[in-house]
């Protein structure tokens, strides 16, 4: 049978909270070590460094890494009719004056109707010729109605005349 201790029961109450207590002292010390600790200096290779004087004037960097590099702000250049891009003349970071030309683009639609306007002068300019030249062909035909009219006069006026002294 067992026998009831009530001191036993006592002394592992005090032990557990005497562990308890001594395991929060314990993490309290090291969290306030840690807090007042200076965080430490990176430290380099000294093989991946050059050492130099300063220098005044323009610094010049080089960097490589892997990965994409990303504009901070990308901004689009808009166009006046829909197209397509055939060939890209200058990549982003290039350096461009106002006038430069980037990209060229080429739009199916704009071509066929610039082709049909084109046509359509070419139409005009041939219906022009034709017009002009059929005024020149109703000149000509007067010119020689007014010649063949002034012949008729003068042979008329000389038989007149013919007839005057006979």
């Amino acid at each position: 049978m067992d026998i009831p201790r009530p001191e036993r029961k006592r002394q592992k109450r005090i032990r557990q909270t005497a562990i308890a207590a001594g395991a929060i002292i314990v993490l309290a010390a090291i969290t306030i070590g840690l807090t007042r600790l200076e965080p430490a200096a990176p430290s380099v290779a000294l093989a991946s460094v050059w050492p130099e004087d300063v220098k005044q004037g323009e610094m010049l960097i080089e960097v490589r890494g892997p990965g994409t590099l990303e504009p901070r702000a990308i901004r689009w250049i808009g166009a006046q009719a829909e197209g397509r891009v055939d060939r890209v003349l200058f990549r982003p970071g290039a350096i461009v004056e106002a006038d430069t030309v980037i990209v060229e683009m080429s739009n199916p639609d704009l071509m066929q109707a610039a082709d049909e306007a084109r046509y359509e002068v070419e139409s005009a300019k041939a219906a022009y010729a034709d017009l002009e030249l059929q005024l020149r062909n109703k000149q000509l035909d007067q010119e020689a109605t007014v010649a063949s009219a002034a012949a008729e006069y003068e042979a008329k006026r000389l038989e007149a005349v013919a007839y005057r002294e006979a």
